[in-house]
């Protein structure tokens, strides 16, 4: 139950972002759309132009070897494949442009947002890793309005391209589409731990991705050299350079170490495809069942329909994976009043799907005068947001209190008991190497497992 409510969570997620982003993006380059239309056309056809045309070429050299008739397979073939990668080209470099355009848009949102902050968040840690995460998020993590929706686009053309190869698969050839849909399966769920791995990874990255980009590109700008001679900077700097680019590097192995095993069942996983429609389609040629030119139409069929297979789920999984880098929780706590700002943000970040927790029930007073906050209301408890931290604690105690904090050497859990009698406490955790810090005796030991 739990993990079918954390995918229903997933895909809700996923849809309330496309949802939040059409609007905004169709408003501001419509044209956009209408590039993605006419990629999805010209890209669902191309692949049938050699599916239907090569097999008649096929059984016109085994057959009466008509000169005209293999001139003209062959120019059709050459020349609808090259008027559909040229257009496929204007398309790519025109949403290249678009790309462009929506990156300025969302940096001056953005820039709009961080100029409303509160002075007292200006120097605030949490604040400005959110902001670089938001940044991060838009031009790297999520490719942006271009980035979620060439998913999209992609993930429409490879549904067409699937009925179509279906159709000549099932007619001529059921038990082929049988073999390719299971091995899918495995790939299918391969990917999908891929994607999990994928999504940790630039969730681990960005705790030191703001200050790694800092170092390395802002401060070595050529302004600033004068600076760094005068307070003899240089040898901080590198030290800080090279522990955050060992810190990188670091969650970069992580990811690949992740991935080997993964990379290498998904290459068995061809392999036994390729063998299995190889093995089948073979069989059926030399009992006569199909022609030589159906031999090759069928195999090109079964590639396809595994390519189109594998890029629908692939881009199902990405959109999954870009769209939910977009929502965290947002606990109100106990306050009487709120500046129009704060509602505001509130009342969008409700809108676009966020989760919002009331400690202590809505404010009474907006910037100092009375105000019901019809806009505002929770979407989720405290109950809910506990249930998703990384740590359980039991104990019959009810003066026990906790507080979780990550940091860049390491995550660090704070367990207090308010109470004047003794409580025991069971603490779980996913820590291989967990280590108790008593704060009375500043000693650290191994806790009992």
């Amino acid at each position: 139950m739990k993990k079918s409510a954390e995918k229903k969570n997933t895909f809700d997620t996923a849809i309330k972002t496309i949802k939040y982003f059409f609007p905004i993006a169709c408003k501001a380059h419509k044209g956009f759309f209408f590039c993605g239309i006419s990629g999805i056309i010209i890209t669902a056809l191309t692949p049938f132009i050699a599916i239907m045309i090569s097999p008649m070429i096929i059984d016109e050299l085994m057959g009466e070897r008509d000169i005209q008739k293999l001139v003209l397979y062959a120019a059709a073939i050459v020349l609808a494949e090259a008027l559909g990668m040229l257009a496929s080209s204007i398309i790519s470099i025109v949403i290249e442009k678009y790309d462009e355009k929506y990156q300025n848009l969302f940096s001056e949102r953005m820039s709009k947002r961080v100029m409303e902050l509160d002075f007292q968040h200006t120097e605030d840690k949490k604040a400005l890793d959110q902001i670089n995460l938001a940044r991060e998020g838009m031009s790297w993590y999520s490719g942006g309005v271009v980035g979620i929706f060439q998913q999209v686009f992609t993930a429409v053309t490879q549904a067409v391209i699937i009925i179509g190869v279906m159709a000549i698969i099932l007619t001529k050839a059921p038990l082929l589409f049988l073999i390719t849909a299971v091995l899918l399966a495995i790939n299918a769920f391969i990917r999908s731990k891929q994607n999990k791995i994928d999504i940790e990874f630039y969730s681990r990255l960005a705790k030191s991705n703001r200050i790694f980009g800092y170092l390395g590109w802002s401060l070595t700008d050529f302004r600033y050299g004068k600076d760094i001679r005068i307070y003899g900077a240089a040898d901080m700097m590198a030290n800080k350079w090279d522990d955050y680019n060992d810190k990188q590097i670091k969650e970069w192995k992580w990811n690949a170490d992740k991935h080997m095993p993964l990379n290498l069942l998904s290459d068995i996983s061809g392999a036994a495809r390729d063998f299995g429609s190889y093995f089948y389609l073979g069989i059926l040629a030399i009992l006569g069942k199909i022609t030589i030119g159906a031999f090759t139409q069928l195999l090109s069929a079964s590639a396809t329909f595994n390519s189109s297979m594998n890029n629908l789920i692939n881009c199902v999984q990405e959109i999954i994976k870009r769209t939910n880098y977009a929502y965290e929780y947002v606990v109100l706590p106990e306050t009487y009043d709120l500046d129009r700002s704060t509602l505001r943000l509130l009342t969008e970040f409700l809108a676009q799907g966020g989760k919002l927790a009331l400690e202590h029930g809505k404010p009474s007073f907006l910037e100092g005068e009375p105000y019901d906050f019809a806009e505002i209301y929770a979407t989720t408890t405290e109950e809910e947001i506990f249930s998703s931290v990384p740590y359980r604690i039991e104990t019959s105690s009810k003066g026990v209190r906790s507080a979780y904090r990550k940091a860049e050497t390491g995550d660090f859990l704070y367990v207090v008991n308010t109470e004047k009698e003794t409580a025991d406490i069971a603490v779980t955790c996913p820590s291989a190497y967990p280590l108790l810090f008593d704060l009375e005796t500043l000693e650290t030991s191994v806790p009992r497992m």
